[in-house]
């Protein structure tokens, strides 16, 4: 019999789904970019590929739990999630809070440059602290608008950790998918806000998603696969998330349910092992998949600095094309994508030193 679970974890990584986290960062930056001016653009629908980050978080969430060598008492469960969520708090604000500083300062200077006074600089500064709370990213004001799905995890992740170390039984086989389901059937399908209580709605739909594929995941992987079979369900996943990549290029807004189920399967399938995409390993997927996390936290604030570039230039009687800015737009985020994470491991490996 083969253990696909085991399969699945080659040195702790899954290189598949590395690999997606990247490219659906970068669709999700297509998705923002008419901040550069590129209205009616491929890709505005690929707004949905959040979901598929929550549901990835709940699936690990989950994992790390369940591969705890002592068990976490149900005494100790509001303690131990809220701990979980802390941990996941700290890592995620390395990236978090320079990003927010970089945009709050481009907004400045864009304030400046426009003969904007020091009223209009205050209201900016005034907004700051609340981005930093992570608390203006579910409100309307907002000047880092990505991060609303963080602070929307982070808020709606230490419940869900409480009901799975509390009621461990009654959550998997249960509350898991039939809260997501109610919900759904209540709203009459997916609605993919970012503002306030939906926001965290969506957040602890679709992490409870990923919880329930992780239970469902873990029965998967105890079951012989035989090579036929393994070929056959590479496809489905393969066709799956192919699928959603071709929905959203389409912005075929108006299928969003149908691409939120091919999303939950192919993730079903992927971190099951139950396919060959589980041969997909290397340090150069381990790389993308951990420079996506700063390629979603920084790009909005390249589109700014590209924006204030072209206005400057235009002040001058300058033009920047549209095709420059594309170029430019996701040149700039990968590369300070790549020095933010050189950074942020220097800052991570010196801090555990002392």
């Amino acid at each position: 019999m083969t253990n696909n679970k085991l399969l699945s974890r080659v040195n702790g990584r899954y290189g598949s789904c590395d690999l997606l986290r990247f490219v659906f960062s970068l669709l999700i930056m297509a998705h923002h970019i008419y901040q550069i001016g590129f209205v009616n653009a491929p890709f505005h629908a690929a707004l949905i590929y959040v979901e598929f980050f929550f549901m990835i978080s709940g699936f690990f969430m989950i994992q790390h739990f369940e591969n705890l060598h002592s068990s976490v008492s149900i005494e100790s469960s509001a303690k131990e999630a809220f701990k979980y969520t802390f941990r996941k708090y700290k890592s995620l604000m390395f990236y978090v809070v320079p990003c927010i500083l970089l945009e709050y300062l481009l907004r400045i200077v864009s304030c400046l440059v426009s003969s904007g006074g020091i009223s209009q600089i205050g209201k900016i500064l005034t907004n700051l602290p609340l981005e930093l709370l992570m608390i203006a990213p579910l409100t309307s004001t907002r000047f880092l608008p990505p991060i609303w799905y963080i602070s929307a995890m982070l808020i709606a992740m230490p419940l869900l950790c409480f009901l799975y170390l509390r009621f461990k039984e009654v959550f998997a086989y249960l509350l898991s998918w039939f809260v997501p389901v109610l919900i759904f059937v209540t709203r009459g399908g997916v609605f993919p806000s970012a503002d306030g209580f939906d926001a965290i709605m969506r957040a602890y739909c679709y992490l409870s998603v990923g919880c329930f594929l992780y239970f469902v995941a873990s029965r998967l992987s105890e079951v012989y696969i035989s090579a036929k079979t393994r070929f056959l369900l590479t496809i489905v996943e393969l066709f799956c998330f192919g699928s959603t990549i071709v929905l959203t290029a389409l912005n075929r807004v108006d299928k969003f349910n149908i691409i939120v189920v091919l999303l939950g399967i192919g993730v079903l399938i992927m971190l099951s092992g139950c396919s060959y995409s589980i041969k997909l390993q290397g340090k150069f997927l381990s790389y993308l998949g951990k420079i996506s996390l700063p390629v979603y936290t920084i790009h909005w604030s390249v589109g700014t600095f590209i924006w204030l570039c072209k206005s400057f230039l235009e002040s001058k009687g300058y033009g920047l094309p549209l095709s420059v800015r594309i170029v430019l737009y996701y040149s700039i985020t990968i590369i300070a994508s790549i020095l933010f994470s050189f950074i942020v491991d220097k800052v991570k490996a010196k801090s555990k030193k002392n």
